[in-house]
């Protein structure tokens, strides 16, 4: 059964899956990063140095910059309020900077990206 891009299914009499491999395939293929290197994290520290250090330096981005972040962080957002609960502090961080974001948001949003491309496989099961 597919529910809200989450597909649950009973491999057997004894379990239920949840996977959300087809929605972070969509992803991946939005962002054009289907053969993207997979990230070990949701997010790293240099990453946000980068953002505040262009916050700073007043790197923002222009309204087409502007709706790339929003659109991520709202994919992002999906992901971790269903079953991507790893992900909900790089996402709560990166929100920040919905309204205003800067150059070095874009690395993030890749970076996240290819975190999601390394959990494609993990599923929620219980027995």
């Amino acid at each position: 059964m597919d529910y809200m891009s989450m597909i649950v299914t009973t491999p057997d009499d004894h379990c239920i899956e949840i996977s959300t491999d087809p929605f972070k395939r969509s992803v991946l293929e939005s962002f054009g990063m289907t053969d993207c290197k997979p990230a070990a994290t949701p997010m790293t520290k240099q990453l946000f140095k980068d953002i505040k250090a262009d916050t700073e330096a007043g790197k923002f981005l222009d309204a087409d910059g502007v709706r790339y972040i929003q659109k991520a962080n709202g994919i992002f957002n999906w992901n971790s309020q269903t079953i991507g609960v790893d992900t909900a502090l790089a996402t709560s961080l990166s929100s920040k900077y919905n309204s205003k974001p800067v150059e070095a948001c874009i690395p993030l949003v890749k970076h996240m990206v290819r975190y999601l491309a390394g959990t494609i496989g993990q599923r929620l099961k219980n027995h």
